[in-house]
């Protein structure tokens, strides 16, 4: 009896000593790997900010040649526009990459905000049928989009989804049609709504089972479309798991003869429309100059731009000059900007805001605190990283944020938005002097 309570207790004991080893063990392993994560996030953050800064200077740098030999004849043109096209595809790519393993680790921070679907698709739609991949590909883009459809979820991500979708179904179209549909779809009752985009190619078509492995990176070469363009992968794979990680989901259908279809469905509530604050910039093409029809959005005001790059600096005053601003100002760091604001007036200012050696936020910070600059506008520059330094923007009273490389388009409407003030900014201090 004794000898087999013994046995009993030692089995026992062993038992709960060798969990506590196995817990012990797992806790470790996974503080491990946590660590490790950490590190390797950490280490991908610095890479692509290391990577990014002068990948922006090169996009930058090659709208600024593409603008400038605007004159030549189409075959001097045609390697600055082949530049243009090989740099927003490296800056996509890394993008692309890094935000994949961000939102596999659950580090990415999805933003939220109220925006109309509707003019979303038809912008992407506008922008997709100027762009090389179109002509090459001798696609026509038909669209059939429902007014007014509103969503809540990251406007950023959201349209780099529907551009993954829209540009394979170009791909796989040659020679053909791309049809683009936005539709409300009740579900099970009139308050159980969803939205689904449908992008449907015109190609042959693939059996079911090919179309599921689409968005499985290990089986993409069982995908025809995909052989040719592996680079495309990881655009799709992201375009899935970001969606996924919205609540949304990607879905390819498909079967021979009946081509392919990319449906996008949008699980959230449709939200009600919202007054757009922001002025409309014209509809254009890109032989149009977009700056002809605002020579005075910043007639006699002075700008002072503010970046630790001379090429970032060089790039923004070009894409400036044409407004009618009387001066632009430039100086490579915060502090500069900051003494500056002391001894000078400006309307306008254009703030880097990762510097190394005085950030735009602490920049901006004091240059606010002088009353002479309370109302004057501050838009800040950024480099795309999520970080704290971004996330501070509106608490130091940033007008707006733009983000590296810089578009015309986007820096136009900017402009426009912000026009009105600074004229009478500019126009007061021309009274008062």
């Amino acid at each position: 009896m004794y000898l087999l309570t013994w046995i009993f207790v030692t089995l026992f004991a062993s038992l709960i000593s060798g969990a506590s080893v196995y817990f012990l063990a797992r806790t470790e392993i996974k503080k491990h790997y946590s660590e490790k994560e950490a590190r390797t996030l950490a280490l991908i953050e610095a890479a692509k900010h290391e990577i990014r800064t002068p990948l922006a200077s090169l996009v930058g740098l090659s709208y600024y040649m593409k603008k400038k030999s605007a004159k030549l004849n189409e075959a001097s043109r045609q390697p600055f526009l082949e530049l243009v096209d090989a740099s927003e595809t490296l800056s996509q790519t890394l993008n692309e990459f890094t935000d994949i393993f961000h939102i596999e680790n659950d580090a990415y921070c999805f933003s939220q905000e109220d925006f109309n679907l509707s003019q979303l698709v038809d912008k992407v739609v506008l922008e997709r049928e100027a762009t090389k991949l179109v002509t090459d590909n001798h696609v026509t883009i038909t669209t059939h989009i429902s007014d007014d459809i509103w969503i809540n979820g990251d406007l950023k991500q959201i349209k780099r989804c529907i551009i993954s979708l829209i540009d394979q179904a170009i791909l796989q179209s040659q020679h053909g049609e791309v049809t683009v549909t936005l539709k409300k779809s009740a579900r099970n009752s009139d308050t159980d709504v969803h939205t689904l985009l449908i992008i449907r190619d015109s190609s042959r078509g693939i059996d079911q089972y090919y179309a599921d492995h689409y968005l499985i990176p290990e089986d993409y070469e069982k995908v025809s479309y995909l052989r040719g363009h592996p680079g495309r992968m990881l655009a799709l794979n992201l375009a899935a798991q970001a969606a996924k990680k919205m609540g949304n989901q990607v879905l390819i259908r498909s079967g021979i003869g009946k081509g392919v279809a990319f449906v996008l469905t949008f699980s959230d509530p449709v939200v009600k429309p919202h007054i757009k604050k922001t002025k409309e910039l014209p509809a254009h093409n890109d032989n149009t100059d977009i700056k002809e029809a605002y020579q005075d959005l910043l007639k006699g005001a002075r700008l002072l731009l503010v970046d630790d790059s001379e090429t970032n600096l060089m790039v923004l005053a070009s894409l400036l000059e044409g407004y009618g601003a009387a001066s632009i100002t430039k100086v490579k760091d915060g502090g500069a900007a900051v003494d500056m604001s002391g001894t000078d007036q400006f309307d306008l200012i254009f703030m880097d805001i990762q510097m190394p050696v005085f950030d735009g936020i602490e920049a901006t910070r004091q240059i606010k605190k002088k009353i002479a600059y309370r109302n004057v506008p501050v838009i800040g520059v950024s480099d795309g990283q999520e970080n704290e330094l971004v996330s501070q923007t509106e608490e130091v009273g940033m007008w707006a944020t733009l983000e590296k490389p810089l578009r015309e388009e986007e820096l136009t409407q900017v402009v426009l938005d912000v026009s009105d003030r600074v004229r009478a900014l500019a126009t007061r201090q021309a009274m008062a002097s």
